[in-house]
């Protein structure tokens, strides 16, 4: 295994899928990310950097800018190969954490996982660290976006399958406490800072209604925690999650996933847990980007039903289909999933990423009615 890191003496190409929930989410930690502020690299900083990597002959470095606004990217076009030189952005540059990333990687990779390459600097390290901070250089993989359709849906089922199947059988220590989407306080006092927020950014907010809806929310979201333990989540056993699967997370090639990104919030807990994000995001039925209010309530069936058929069909292939409990938890962890990265950002700025905090609100309000009123035919689909 490689050494991770010495001290001086995203990897991956993806079009977004908007909106980008995962994204607000994180940058929701440094609300400067959620008002438009973008960290860059200084000319002297990538040279300093890349000088701790053999590249060869650099053509060209530009800005890539899709992501965190809190970790800055450089895409290096290079004589040896193109690459993606990322700085871990504050509050996720724990070094303990960024060696168990590393650790996981480098045991996917020599297990064939498709993923983007971590490249090694000169002596050897998967880490290098100027000035207190924190660097990583990728692979650069050519790609398009998630296609929204069952295939591609079935495709990230199978291939986040094979990552849970491979990640019982890897040796890697998780490294210290990282938090969920089940049952958190900080959903509570996210929804209840909400009202204020919005009413501070928008002109003639209905502080009475969005109380109302807050207070609505609140106590959906302890029903969907008591409902998924009822069935069973806490005897659930552990597996390394990816914590964080999404389209934005999957390299695709029309609806061949090539590449994975993004371990940064990889944990151990259930598997149901990255089944029901995942089930949350490649399913949602969007519409125009800015304008929530023109969004379907639902979620697409067909994708529902592919991504699950995915998952299974290799699970069970390794002698672990989804169980009654697992499956019986899914409404209830999805509608707890979209709250926690929905209501933390919009508390944190009053809206979410450009979207009026109000209206986004609403439309989360929907898709939480619909999975509650569906509940019982979406546990049929599921299993």
């Amino acid at each position: 295994m490689l050494p991770v890191s010495t001290r001086p003496s995203d990897s991956g190409s993806s079009e977004s899928w908007p909106p980008q929930l995962h994204d607000e989410f994180k940058d929701a930690q440094d609300p400067a990310g959620l008002i438009g502020v973008r960290e860059r690299f200084s000319l002297a900083e990538s040279v300093r950097v890349l000088s701790y990597y053999e590249l060869g002959t650099i053509a060209r470095v530009r800005e890539f800018r899709r992501g965190s606004r809190r970790s800055p990217k450089l895409r290096i076009d290079c004589e040896k190969g193109n690459f993606l030189l990322k700085r871990r952005a504050p509050g996720r540059d724990d070094r303990g954490r960024i060696r168990f990333v590393h650790a996981l990687l480098t045991a996917l990779a020599e297990q064939g996982f498709p993923l983007a390459r971590l490249v090694p600097a000169r002596q050897g390290e998967t880490m290098v660290e100027l000035d207190d901070r924190c660097y990583e250089l990728f692979e650069f993989i050519e790609s398009s976006g998630f296609p929204a359709t069952a295939e591609a849906a079935l495709e990230a089922g199978r291939c986040l399958a094979r990552l849970h199947g491979l990640s019982g059988r890897i040796n890697v220590e998780p490294s210290g406490p990282f938090g969920s989407f089940h049952s958190a306080a900080a959903v509570d006092q996210a929804l209840a800072q909400i009202p204020a927020a919005i009413e501070a950014v928008e002109d003639g907010a209905d502080r009475a209604d969005l109380d109302r809806t807050c207070k609505l929310l609140r106590r959906g979201y302890r029903e969907a925690a008591r409902r998924a333990e009822q069935v069973g989540l806490s005897s659930m056993s552990a597996v390394i999650n990816h914590g964080d699967w999404h389209p934005g997370n999957l390299l695709y090639r029309g609806s061949e996933v090539i590449a994975v990104i993004d371990f940064d919030s990889a944990r151990s807990e259930p598997r149901i847990f990255d089944l029901a994000n995942g089930l949350l995001q490649f399913t949602m039925l969007m519409g125009e980007p800015t304008d929530p209010t023109g969004w379907p309530e639902g979620f697409d069936g067909s994708r529902i039903e592919a991504f699950l058929r995915g998952y299974d069909g290799v699970a069970d292939a390794a002698g672990r289909p989804l169980g009654r409990a697992e499956l019986a938890s899914l409404p209830w962890l999805m509608i707890e999933a979209l709250l926690v990265e929905s209501a933390i950002p919009i508390a944190a700025t009053g809206t979410f990423a450009n979207i009026r905090g109000s209206l986004f609100l609403q439309m989360v309000e929907r898709k939480i009615d619909w999975i509650w009123r569906r509940s019982t035919r979406l546990r049929r689909l599921l299993g």
